[in-house]
């Protein structure tokens, strides 16, 4: 039998300065989604009807409720995130000074 020999593979190299040179540019930015603008615009056209059915909600109606809006209403920017359910979950929890939240994870929105 023949010996196979092993090409030896070298490893990338990482070029820092070029990585750095990139990063001041700003040609790594990351791109908001806006969504807590977008939340607040739609919690703004919310009938006064459909206030009452949503306040004192759990949060998981709160979430379901604002996906689909958003989804429907920005169909470029939200239309094909996967993670947008836990991205809003994690706004609603987080925005202390628009939602409130108690013990049983039920959401009041503040500005109503």
């Amino acid at each position: 039998m023949e010996k196979v020999e092993a090409k030896k593979v070298e490893a990338k190299k990482t070029n820092w300065d070029q990585l750095i040179e990139t990063a001041k540019a700003g040609n790594g930015k990351r791109t908001q989604s806006g969504l807590r603008q977008h939340i607040r615009e739609i919690l703004t056209e919310v009938p006064e009807s459909v206030r009452g059915k949503l306040q004192g909600a759990p949060i998981g109606v709160w979430c379901q409720v604002l996906r689909a809006v958003l989804k429907e209403k920005y169909p470029e920017t939200h239309g094909k995130d996967r993670n947008l359910y836990n991205k809003i979950r994690v706004n609603l929890t987080s925005w202390s000074s628009e939602f409130e939240i108690d013990d049983n994870n039920n959401v009041k929105y503040l500005k109503w």
